[in-house]
């Protein structure tokens, strides 16, 4: 195995600046503040007196206020984000276990395990809608002949599952014993469903954003006044880069606080829906 590091591995984020999802965003605002930064200057330098101006900005943009509340913004949104990583690593799990109980103590036919198939790939892929835009039950794989038209799908299909796995035929004759089995892995499904929906629907509060915000525009207000008498036109670059990170890390933040959507910093939740639909096709071997 090659351990060496390639200089290029450092470079490509910058190679590939263009690519970055929060660019693409925050590159007209940052042009926006670096007119207001350029006129500044020009204010500035045509000798009007901007002593209070200077003090007032100094005064804000000195402040540790702004820090700590990009600081919690920014933890708080990724909290979030790692959390539904988390539940969709432990949906991974919860299903690949469910299938290999399915093998081992329930005696089925081939008709059998293509319906666990469909419940459980099923399960997977609509939640991911579920968590977007939503989508019909006959429009899932092994439902195109289904008329139900459930308001939750995936917790029509974890019902339809318990039903599926209550009447069939155990190997065992400890029933009782591997229905709570069966009931843990259930209600674990549930779980997942239900926290992910509070992720989705409990944003951040509106008025802690619209309070970072107006802070962010009182900073970037703020800032050619109190660079512009030391620097001049060089306040430009600087003004250029705080305002880049400054926005930038509130857009992130913003995708972020919603892992589930088709954004650029979303949970690449197609991904994990083919892992768990190669990881079934393996186990019950249907494809």
């Amino acid at each position: 195995m090659d351990n060496k590091i390639s200089y290029l591995d450092y470079l490509s984020v910058f190679l590939k600046i263009h690519k970055i999802p929060v660019v693409r965003k925050v590159w007209g605002l940052v042009i926006i503040v670096t007119i207001y930064s350029f006129l500044v200057d020009w204010f500035e330098t045509a000798n009007i007196n901007t002593t209070y101006i200077l003090r007032a900005s100094s005064t804000l943009y000195g402040s540790l206020i702004m820090g700590l509340l990009l600081v919690f913004r920014t933890n708080s949104a990724y909290e979030r984000w790692w959390e539904g990583r988390k539940l969709w690593g432990q949906l991974v799990n919860e299903i690949r276990i469910i299938s290999i109980n399915i093998l081992t103590f329930l005696d089925l036919n081939k008709n059998d395990y293509q319906e666990f198939f469909y419940i459980l790939t099923g399960f997977s892929v609509s939640l991911k809608e579920h968590l977007r835009n939503g989508i019909k039950l006959n429009s899932l794989s092994g439902f195109e002949s289904v008329s139900d038209e459930p308001y939750n799908i995936p917790l029509y299909l974890i019902d339809r599952l318990r039903q599926k796995i209550y009447t069939a035929k155990f190997n065992s004759g400890y029933k009782d014993g591997l229905l709570i089995i069966f009931d843990n892995h259930l209600t674990a499904l549930t779980n997942i469903l239900g926290s992910c929906e509070r992720i989705k629907n409990t944003p951040i509060a509106p008025s802690y954003r619209a309070l970072l915000r107006h802070g962010i525009a009182l900073n970037l207000l703020g800032l050619p006044w109190y660079l512009s008498p030391s620097f001049h036109i060089w306040s430009l670059p600087i003004v250029i880069v705080s305002s880049y990170f400054m926005l930038g890390i509130e857009l992130v933040a913003e995708d972020v606080e919603q892992p589930f959507t088709l954004s650029g910093d979303g949970l690449p939740l197609d991904n994990i829906c083919e892992v768990i639909k190669k990881s079934l096709e393996q186990l019950l071997k249907f494809s």
